[in-house]
């Protein structure tokens, strides 16, 4: 796949300070615009500018390039507790990023935030570095906003104000009015000819043609190669409380000792699968998994399709990306828009519930089909033979393959799970299911 980006180097840093950036603020950086929604973007989107389709909110990301990254451990960019919203997309250089609603040919910024500025003091033996490296981010941002409403033919740019912007951010968080006022109204005035309309300032065309430097079109070759995809189902006896009570409570005592022997396997055959955990069992499960370095997603809250599920899955962790639908039976709290407004930016189903065989965006949300699974080893449709013949025949014959396994059937597999880890690796690369949805979202870039 060819992923687009629009890059800002070293040579330009003379043109941003013709357009008022200082040039202690200015840093060589790329960013992408991807059709989803950024962190609360949905939530922001309706609230904020009335746009109700997640089809009309796009995310902007900005990076810094890596002669600038390179500056830095790695791993800075990656820290969870600093970068906290994760919208790195697998990459380094992670700078900044805001969310734009279209309602016509307006467009509405959102929630613009730096995490590596604004939380780094997580990492205080980096504090000033970072600080004097990327201070001049929200400008940087507004600039490529600008370009972005450009190639998009807007008439205007709306940006709200630091009180509308203070308004509607977390309560939970300590607000401080000068950061609000610097990154919203300073950015807003000192960069355009913006004109305050109530909540919001706004920037004509006119204005943006005039105060922007453009940035230069690259792309760059990502994916590629036969892909598998481990999905482990951990639900202990969630999925059959109603219809086989005894064997629910077997399962429950038995997923426990299972997890720690997939664990196990996957550490010694150097595997990152994902797991997709159900909400209940997630104080139980979590650490176990996160410190083992794979992906964690929802497999709903309590495995009940008659109950709502999304929210309680955020009440218990707001960061994870992804969610298994369970029995694949896609509800109709499954729309996109409530996916993107509880912050989802994946879904995995099977092939005949999301109508593909091939991961694709869909309004914003990545759907991530799933072509088979362990469940007919459970009802003993088919013995083992002849299923891990079946799995290697579809590697073979598909480009992507995504394979279920579940925690309380793993006794049909796991004292093979070896073996079938090394038959996969020998014909594909096995990846999570967060990284196939990044890849995704970078793809369709504009």
């Amino acid at each position: 796949m060819e992923a687009r980006l629009h890059r800002h180097p070293e040579a330009d840093r003379a043109a941003f300070r013709k357009i008022g950036i200082p040039t202690q603020g200015f840093f060589p950086h790329h960013w992408r615009a991807m059709p989803k929604c950024g962190p609360d973007g949905m939530m922001l989107a309706e609230r904020m500018a009335n746009v109700r389709r997640p089809d009309r909110v796009w995310q902007l990301v900005l990076f810094a390039e890596p002669e600038v990254a390179s500056r830095f451990d790695p791993s800075l960019f990656h820290d969870a507790d600093v970068a906290w919203h994760q919208q790195h997309f697998g990459r380094l250089g992670q700078v900044a990023s805001v969310s734009i609603a279209q309602a016509g040919r307006t467009l509405y910024t959102m929630c613009h935030q730096s995490d590596l500025v604004q939380r780094i003091s997580r990492r205080r033996e980096l504090k000033t570095r970072v600080e004097r490296e990327f201070r001049g981010w929200h400008h940087l941002l507004m600039n490529a906003v600008a370009n972005f409403a450009h190639e998009r033919k807007a008439a205007r740019i709306r940006i709200p104000s630091a009180e509308l912007a203070m308004l509607h951010t977390d309560r939970a968080r300590v607000v401080k009015p000068a950061l609000f006022q610097r990154v919203y109204d300073g950015a807003a005035s000192a960069r355009f000819d913006a004109s305050r309309r109530g909540d919001w300032w706004e920037v004509k065309a006119s204005g943006i043609a005039s105060r922007r430097v453009p940035a230069s079109r690259h792309s760059e070759r990502i994916g590629g190669g036969r892909t598998v995809c481990v999905m482990h189902d951990i639900e202990g006896g969630f999925g059959h409380r109603d219809g086989d009570p005894a064997g629910a409570a077997r399962m429950d005592l038995e997923s426990p000792r299972a997890l720690r022997e997939m664990l196990a396997v996957e550490a010694d055959s150097r595997v990152s699968s994902t797991y997709c955990v159900v909400g209940a069992l997630f104080p139980a499960y979590r650490e176990s998994i996160e410190q083992a370095g794979h992906c964690l997603a929802f497999h709903s809250f309590d495995h009940d399709l008659a109950a709502p599920q999304l929210g309680r899955c955020r009440s218990v962790d707001y960061r994870v990306k992804g969610y298994r639908v369970p029995r694949s039976r896609v509800t109709r709290e499954l729309s996109s828009r409530n996916l993107a407004w509880h912050n989802f930016e994946w879904v995995a189903s099977s092939v005949g519930s999301l109508g593909t065989r091939v991961p694709r965006l869909q309004d914003g949300v990545a759907r991530i089909p799933v072509l088979m699974d362990d469940y007919a080893l459970h009802t003993r449709e088919m013995e083992f033979e002849p299923w891990l013949r079946l799995l290697l025949d579809a590697v073979e014959r598909h480009e992507f393959v995504a394979l279920g396994l579940h925690d309380c059937y793993a006794a049909h597999w796991l004292p093979h799970y070896p073996a079938i880890l090394s038959a996969l690796q020998s014909r594909a690369t096995l990846r999570t299911a967060d990284s196939v949805a990044a890849d995704l979202f970078l793809a369709n870039a504009t």
